[in-house]
């Protein structure tokens, strides 16, 4: 049952017991970060524990009304993220006990373990745009005017839109207008880039040199 409070926050138990550093990390989580609640009041409190409350425990109606529905949508989710993880042409099936993968820990030689000492667990590099987000939304829990508008822009006009031979288009009944927005959107966009880039690196460089510090004190 998804809102089995016992089963759903004892699923990471063994790897609890197994890894000191992981348990610390939780029970800092849900025990003794504190942090404000966003938009209601400037108190700050343990919001993870409080989510955890209201998930198994709720107050709101709509929470208690659904709660069916999240018994439903937690079977069929369940059944397609273990149809996808088991996908052999996925790699994550490599990684699966279930079905002995080839990159289990078992599987794979001490020398390919100590290869992987030091190397990134994370693809953040990859998601620059995205990780400069998370990033503004962690440390301001907002994010900035720059990509509010952007992103909002964009998708209300369709600008991005693909049809199914690969070409851009934008949904406007208006076509002039719609050559305008998108002359003003790359316009805007080729001359906020270079501030753009020079922050989101900053951020990722935030984000790398917090990562080094934490597994510093880890050791």
């Amino acid at each position: 049952d998804i809102l089995d409070e016992k089963f759903m926050m004892n699923l990471f138990s063994v790897f609890r017991l197994e890894m000191v550093e992981f348990d610390e990390f939780l029970t800092f989580k849900f025990e003794k970060q504190k942090r404000k609640d966003a938009g209601k009041s400037s108190e700050k409190m343990l919001l993870f524990a409080k989510l955890q409350d209201e998930l198994f425990h709720p107050k709101l109606d709509t929470n208690k009304e659904t709660d069916k529905y999240a018994r439903q949508f937690g079977v069929v989710f369940m059944k397609a993220m273990l149809q996808e993880l088991q996908d052999p042409l996925k790699v994550t099936s490599k990684y699966l006990s279930s079905l002995d993968g080839k990159l289990l820990h078992e599987n794979t030689s001490l020398a390919e373990h100590e290869a992987l000492f030091g190397k990134k667990a994370v693809n953040d590099d990859a998601e620059r745009t995205h990780g400069a987000g998370s990033r503004q939304i962690q440390t301001y829990t907002c994010v900035n005017l720059g990509k509010g508008f952007g992103v909002g822009h964009a998708k209300i006009q369709g600008d991005f839109s693909r049809e199914k031979d690969g070409f851009l288009y934008c949904i406007c009944d208006d076509d002039d207008l719609a050559e305008r927005l998108r002359v003003s959107l790359l316009v805007t966009a080729m001359e906020e880039a270079p501030s753009v880039v020079e922050a989101n690196n900053a951020e990722i460089l935030k984000q790398q040199e917090a990562k080094h510090h934490h597994m510093e004190l880890a050791r």
